[in-house]
């Protein structure tokens, strides 16, 4: 089942005692240490209805009518857990188990089975933890993004807004003034301290919260927003992978990374084609040529135009 912002918990949700009651058998035949209903943000405006599997040393969350696990969690990873004060579904208390890579939010039915939750996910995490890195590196940050269309990454994904309070502006120019500071205040040649890399990625996440209808396309405030957009998004991508080594590699990373930004979706390649450029002629030669770059193109009926 999925819950989007605007519909109502069915009053049945999480009423399950068993897995099979949802059609769920797992291939995995190990002992779990506890089990249950969960409640999963995929994204800040929705959620679904999984089941949660804790064995020794890893965390697996199926989806109804299943047999694999949707996503699985190596303990080792995991920074910490705790409660959320905050209801983002009503009626149902919320958790959080934050790792490098995303900040995994789930509900369940009551305060006990919560407490329960959080207390023995720390036993395993405790368990676990002495024989790896608790930050995972940019192969992992990349893998736990949120995926959009076209398998492209949702590189300002790392929180769930829901769970979380913030004066963050949400003027958008002055929003991602303050995040491209930030981001080039820690994107130097040496390796960022993780508290400093962790406070960036976290306030990335607010842009997807700002207000876009002050700006008008071909404006300069628009111009000067979708410049330091650029570049901020440009910066954040070189801090979790490495620099292409090719045409095709910068057409991939120009493509595929991209922020949330107010609702909508920009990549590199969207606000260089369809923003910066979008009154001048097409590139036709030169390096970054035709032959490996893919220019997108916004439809007169797409909403961002």
């Amino acid at each position: 089942m999925i819950l989007t912002s605007s519909s109502q918990p069915d009053s049945n949700l999480l009423h399950v005692s068993d897995k099979k009651q949802i059609g769920i058998n797992p291939t995995s035949r190990g002992h779990s240490v506890l089990e249950g209903p969960v409640l999963r943000c995929l994204w800040d405006t929705h959620w679904a209805e999984e089941w949660c599997r804790l064995y020794h040393g890893r965390l697996s969350l199926y989806r109804t009518f299943s047999r694999k696990p949707r996503l699985k969690l190596d303990l080792q990873h995991i920074i910490s857990v705790r409660a959320v004060d905050a209801e983002p579904i009503p009626g149902f208390f919320c958790f959080v188990m934050e790792t490098a890579s995303v900040v995994h939010c789930l509900c369940v039915a009551t305060k006990e089975e919560r407490d329960q939750w959080i207390q023995h996910i720390s036993v395993q995490v405790y368990q676990a933890s002495g024989s790896s890195e608790f930050m995972a590196d940019a192969a992992g940050i990349l893998s736990a993004a949120h995926r959009w269309s076209g398998n492209r990454v949702i590189l300002n994904g790392r929180r769930n807004l829901m769970t979380r309070k913030s004066n963050f502006s949400d003027d958008a120019s002055e929003a991602v003034q303050l995040l491209l500071r930030q981001a080039l205040g820690i994107s130097s040649f040496r390796q960022p301290e993780w508290p400093e890399l962790c406070a960036f990625l976290d306030n990335t996440a607010w842009l997807k919260l700002v207000n876009l209808d002050p700006l008008t396309l071909g404006t300069h405030q628009s111009l000067s927003f979708f410049l330091n957009l650029y570049h901020l998004i440009l910066i954040h991508s070189f801090l979790i992978s490495e620099l292409p080594s090719s045409e095709r590699a910068w057409s991939s990373l120009h493509n595929r990374f991209c922020y949330e930004v107010g609702g909508y979706v920009f990549s590199l390649a969207e606000i260089e084609h369809c923003v910066l450029r979008a009154s001048m002629s097409k590139r036709r030669s030169g390096w970054l040529s035709g032959r490996a770059w893919t220019i997108p193109k916004w439809s007169p009926d797409d909403p961002r135009s």
